[in-house]
């Protein structure tokens, strides 16, 4: 099956960006992107407005970024393709507003990605644990405000690290890499600009249905420029074939358990995951810094946990 580039969070001046839907629109059809999911806070952009703009190749889905707060803190939750806006729940706590801003996602018939746990650092891991209906999260933010890689002189952890507690737990949680785009007029490490993050997913075809079907079956991977020829995923094994582009080399890294496990240097490589593991999952690093993640895989660890 073919594979499907796509943004799964991104702002325009109907919210809180700084440029228009078209604007947006055509940065991603001229970057290689194959859809788009417009995540404006608290609303629905009507992309019927923008279907002219649609090709074989690029596909825009509706979506809608749920900006909610709890107990001080902001809880932003994506919804994947609803079927109308979503009114934020909130909550006396962080985990009740994510339980019941999700639940009202899920009415609409969307898929919820829980969104940079480290804005304010808001979300951890314990908040997304004591939510059974979580099922994705952003471990991979490029905007400069969210504090994607913690701080550890506070022990704070990075959003990745946030993911790997969850995964531990033996929750079968899915983790995307976004940019959240909102400056597409300043460029500059100080700016959300886009090209940061996104998602391939593998699919039957280019259409709404097809790709919200894979993306919620997981089988995609996330990425900040590092693509794979070949991904193959097994009940306990994860082969990966690296498609080389400019780097010198690539660092492939099994993660078991919150750990590297094993490595290599080179561009493929198949690890299986220990006896006893809980999960184990593959990150790839390129010499220029550009990385890819794939979903996990679980054994039947002593924590294992089903969501």
């Amino acid at each position: 099956m073919p594979w499907y580039r796509g943004s799964t969070h991104c702002h325009t001046n109907e919210s809180d960006g700084d440029s228009s839907p078209e604007t947006v629109i055509a940065y991603h059809k001229d970057s290689g992107y194959n859809f788009l999911v417009h995540t404006d806070h608290n609303l629905v952009l009507d992309i019927s407005r923008f279907r002219h703009l649609e090709t074989p190749e690029f596909i825009l889905i509706a979506g809608e970024e749920v900006t909610d707060f709890a107990d001080g803190k902001p809880v932003h939750i994506n919804a994947l393709n609803p079927s109308g806006v979503i009114r934020p729940r909130s909550g006396d706590t962080v985990s009740e507003a994510i339980v019941r801003d999700i639940a009202a996602i899920e009415e609409t018939g969307a898929l919820a990605h829980v969104n940079h746990p480290n804005f304010y650092y808001a979300i951890t891991s314990e908040d997304l644990l004591a939510v059974p209906g979580v099922r994705m999260i952003e471990m991979w933010s490029g905007h400069p405000e969210v504090h994607n890689e913690g701080d550890p002189s506070q022990g704070l952890p990075s959003a990745e690290q946030i993911w790997d507690a969850v995964l531990s737990k033996g929750r079968r949680v899915l983790g995307v890499a976004v940019d959240d785009a909102h400056h597409f007029k300043q460029m500059g490490k100080e700016w959300a600009n886009p090209g940061r993050g996104w998602i391939v997913v593998r699919a039957e075809a280019l259409s709404t249905e097809k790709i919200i079907a894979a993306i919620a079956a997981g089988d995609f991977y996330a990425s900040t420029g590092v693509s794979l020829k070949d991904l193959q995923i097994t009940d306990s094994s994860i082969f990966v074939d690296v498609q080389t582009a400019g780097a010198d080399t690539y660092l492939i890294e099994f993660v078991s358990d919150g750990k590297v496990a094993s490595s290599l240097s080179g561009t493929q490589a198949r690890f299986e995951l220990p006896q006893n593991a809980v999960y184990g999952r593959v990150r790839v690093t390129s010499s220029d810094g550009a990385q890819c993640w794939t979903q996990a895989v679980f054994g039947q660890g002593p924590t294992k946990q089903m969501p």
